[in-house]
């Protein structure tokens, strides 16, 4: 499995909404390729996150919540300027205390400092850039990081907010 494979997933719950999207359409709304979003759908189909071209919610939310933190982790950097993940960048901000430096995805465009944590795939800042990432996938990304850099509190919002995420679908 490759980081872009759950950005992928993630793209691919919202696509499902939209039976009329082409495969050009998710291109361009994802930044991805045909030949990425052709493999990591292979791939999804293999791990079992997708069957018949539908999600399997269950299989998602399980892999998420409990298995991506240790498959994908990740630490902090330096601080620098970029788009803002994390707990701030959700709907759960209001929650919890501001830090003096949010975790963000580096981009020379980004309009906040904070400490540089890699992004799933390296078109998602530029994605944000253009205006083009929906804000479901950009929320489930910034969780998906509370899950790998947050406290043990943000990380309990964090879950029970992808769920509710992952539910709605």
């Amino acid at each position: 499995m490759k980081e872009a494979d759950i950005y992928v997933l993630l793209s691919f719950l919202v696509k499902k909404n939209s039976n009329k999207e082409t495969i050009r359409d998710w291109q361009e709304r994802s930044g991805l390729s045909k030949a990425v979003l052709g493999r990591s759908m292979k791939f999804l189909k293999t791990a079992k996150l997708v069957a018949d071209d539908e999600p399997v919610y269950r299989n998602i939310e399980e892999f998420l919540v409990h298995g991506f933190p240790y498959v994908f982790p990740i630490e902090k950097g330096r601080v620098t300027r970029g788009f803002i993940s994390g707990i701030d960048a959700t709907t759960l901000k209001g929650d919890f205390v501001d830090n003096e430096y949010p975790i963000v995805w580096a981009h020379p465009e980004g309009n906040v400092k904070g400490f540089s944590v890699p992004p799933l795939h390296k078109a998602i800042p530029e994605m944000i850039a253009q205006n083009r990432l929906e804000q479901k996938v950009y929320e489930m990304l910034a969780l998906l990081d509370v899950l790998r850099v947050g406290q043990r509190r943000e990380i309990e919002a964090a879950k029970k907010r992808l769920k509710e995420l992952l539910n709605d679908e």
